[in-house]
This record gives C-alpha cells, sequence and structure tokens, in this order.
C-alpha cells in the first residue's frame, strides 16, 4: 500500500483475484420419470426400464472482463434412455454361487453445458484470448462453425457378475462396461512445431489445444470425429473377517478402472480420461 491506501505492484497477473456475484438464483433441480417391468423367461431374469430426466436451472459462471464473475440459472439438459436386462444365477457345490447378467442402454442426450467454450478475458503467457475465432482440424474458423455433437448415438453394454463363496463370506461384484463410438469434438492437441504458428507455450515437448493465431492471439483448437469407444471393468470385493450372531467385521476392496483403461470423451464432457482408483475400508455391524 501506498500513503493513500493503493495496492502498488510491479507485476500484474490476471485471473489471481475474481470477484464472484450469485444474487437472486433459483435452485437447481431435475424431474425424473421412470418406468418398467420385471419378469422371468426361459429361466433368465428379464428387465426393460425407460428413463427420462429434465434438468434445468443449472450453474453456469459468466465473465466478460475475467475478473467479475456471476453465476446463472443457464444451464440444462434432458436426457431419455431404455436399458433392457437379462439375469441368470446359478448355483453350485464347491464353487459358489453366481449371478450374471448383460444390459444395453440406449440413450439420447441434449444440453446447453457450454462451459468448454464460456466466453471470458483470459491471457496465456503473454497471449490474449481470441474467443469469436476456433480451430477446427487445423483451420481457423468462426466458433459459430463449430459443429454440434452427436448426442443421438451412446450405446452402453454392461457386463455383470456377482460371486458369493464361504456360505456367502466372501462376495465379488464384477461390472465391466463397454462403450460404443460417437461423433464430436475432441481438443486438438499438437507439438508447437505442428501448428500454424506455435501454441502458447511454445514447447515442443508438451502438447497443447491453444495455438497462436497470425495477430499474436490465441485461439482454441478441436478436431471433429470419431469419438472412441472403451471398455471400462470395476471390481467390488467384500470379505466377512469375523461374523457371529452379535457382531460381523467386513474388510471391502473396491477397484474401479480395473485394467487403467483410458475413456475419451467429448470437450462437452470435459474430455476427461478416468484411471484406476483404488478404495479400501472396514465395516462393522453389531
Amino acid at each position: 500500500m501506498n500513503g493513500d491506501g493503493v495496492f502498488e505492484s510491479s507485476t500484474t497477473k490476471l485471473g489471481t483475484d475474481k470477484n464472484y456475484t450469485a444474487a437472486g438464483l433459483d435452485t437447481p433441480y431435475s424431474d425424473e420419470f421412470t418406468a418398467g417391468v420385471l419378469g422371468d423367461v426361459l429361466g433368465f431374469e428379464y428387465s426393460v426400464e425407460f428413463l427420462q430426466r429434465k434438468s434445468r436451472k443449472g450453474l453456469e459462471t459468466h465473465s466478460d472482463d475475467g475478473l467479475d464473475y456471476h453465476w446463472m440459472n443457464t444451464r440444462k439438459s434432458d436426457h431419455n434412455a431404455i436399458t433392457l436386462k437379462l439375469a441368470k444365477g446359478i448355483r453350485t457345490e464347491s464353487l459358489g454361487n453366481h449371478i450374471f447378467s448383460i444390459g444395453a442402454t440406449k440413450s439420447e442426450t441434449e444440453k446447453n453445458n457450454n462451459s468448454y467454450d464460456t466466453e471470458s478475458y483470459a491471457e496465456r503467457y503473454g497471449h490474449i484470448w481470441d474467443y469469436d475465432q476456433a480451430y477446427l482440424n487445423g483451420e481457423l474458423v468462426s466458433r459459430s462453425e463449430l459443429p454440434p455433437d452427436d448426442f443421438n448415438s451412446s450405446l452402453t453394454v454392461t457386463f455383470g457378475w456377482q460371486g458369493s463363496f464361504f456360505e456367502d463370506s466372501l462376495r465379488l461384484n464384477s461390472i465391466t462396461r463397454w462403450k460404443d463410438s460417437t461423433n464430436g469434438l475432441s481438443r486438438d492437441s499438437r507439438l508447437s512445431d505442428d501448428t500454424p504458428n506455435g501454441t502458447v507455450t511454445g514447447s515442443n515437448r508438451t502438447e497443447s489445444s491453444e495455438w497462436v493465431n497470425d495477430d499474436g492471439t490465441y485461439s482454441k483448437a478441436y478436431k471433429y470425429g470419431v469419438i472412441s469407444g472403451s471398455f471400462i471393468t470395476d471390481l467390488g470385493v467384500e470379505w466377512d473377517a469375523y461374523k457371529d450372531e452379535d457382531l460381523t467385521f467386513t474388510m471391502l476392496l473396491n477397484v474401479n478402472n480395473v485394467f487403467d483403461e483410458s475413456q475419451e470423451v467429448s470437450v462437452t464432457e470435459g474430455e476427461a480420461s478416468r484411471g484406476r482408483s483404488i478404495y479400501a475400508g472396514v465395516r462393522c455391524e453389531f
């Protein structure tokens, strides 16, 4: 502070101090409707389920200068899905009891979640973000020319196995999900020398989707094409280490993405790949 109480600094960093306002907001909500049938046929249990979910008044941040942010109830989405499932139980004398299942979900989603391209003032390594333009498959275009995702091609197939052993003292539950490929926008990350004017970092070691323009600004780079499908397997294990009439002590282990597979998603879904995660715990019932 100087003598007049004004803060003085030799350097200015944009984005370090941000003011948020959240006045007069409504509560986000979802309306959901589910209908289905259950039954048995040829020794299999089957189910058919329809789901409709409408989410409204979701929160998004908006900013014109990158410093003053305000929340708005502008996010919304519609989701419809139908799921078919078959399951079969098998009992054995020495190899435990098992339930095998297979299910398929066909869904379609529409949403206005533009968080991947919400307008804001931003500076990266001395370059100002040109929001109105974007690179699409290597060419600089108006942002309005970016194509929408193909929301209606998502198909997910699940393979399930539940097994119990040693008079149900050891229980395993495994779910493998196969997600079909779809079309959509993903970030076009390249090394600096592989772009028209370099990237904001200027690095040829680390890929970046923020490409420099002719005038020294930068725009974000996307590519439209196939978003690859994936197999993801989760496993849960429960073991009753001690059990009597009054007390049960259970060891727990959950492993998500057992085989550490990457999962590509559209930029509108956050474009995050989930790695393997492990949770271990205990449960005591008395």
